[in-house]
């Protein structure tokens, strides 16, 4: 309201010049870039009812495009919240599924939650069974879990953790045997 009751132009620059300082100190590690100071410049417009008269170093905004901004977001927040809604939906309908097909399946979104609680530090886990034969006569199913670690972890902790997940995994799935593929 100062900086509008002012009567020259010069004054009024002079005040929202050091509104604009006064704003970026408070974000000092971003008071310099480029699209901070833009984004200030607008912040001052639009508190003012875009009634203040200075001249900016930016194009001022208008009302309107800003109402427009806003309605494109609130429009795709809407379609990220049905998105999200939807894929919850056909992840239980796929256990449900699978479930009515076969008593021993895995639930495996249930699996996952659990170690990503559990093992913090995984980024991403499959599972798999792998048929195999080394004599080219008897085929094995070889149950296999891969998984992708943080990389910032070191090589001795990923191998801790991952005896730990095997062990769990063994007992959550009740197999006997369970080989951990690491992805880098």
């Amino acid at each position: 309201d100062q900086a509008i009751a002012k009567e020259t132009k010069e004054e009024r620059n002079k005040v929202a010049s050091s509104i604009i300082s006064v704003m970026g100190n408070l974000n000092p590690h971003l008071r310099d870039v480029t699209d901070f100071q833009h984004k200030l410049w607008d912040q001052l417009f639009i508190i003012s009812d875009f009634k203040l008269d200075v001249d900016s170093p930016y194009p001022i905004p208008k009302r309107e495009e800003l109402q427009e901004s806003k309605n494109i977001i609130g429009g795709l927040q809407q379609q990220i919240a049905g998105l999200q809604e939807t894929i919850a939906e056909l992840n239980t309908r796929i256990e449900q599924d699978a479930l009515n097909k076969n008593q021993n399946v895995i639930l495996f979104s249930s699996i996952v939650k659990d170690a990503k609680i559990r093992y913090g530090a995984i980024e991403s886990l499959g599972f798999a069974n792998v048929l195999s034969s080394k004599d080219f006569i008897k085929i094995d199913t070889i149950p296999v879990v891969t998984v992708e670690w943080d990389p910032k972890l070191l090589d001795s902790i990923v191998s801790v953790k991952e005896r730990e997940l095997r062990n769990w995994l063994q007992k959550e799935l009740t197999l006997d045997t369970l080989f951990i593929k690491r992805e880098k």
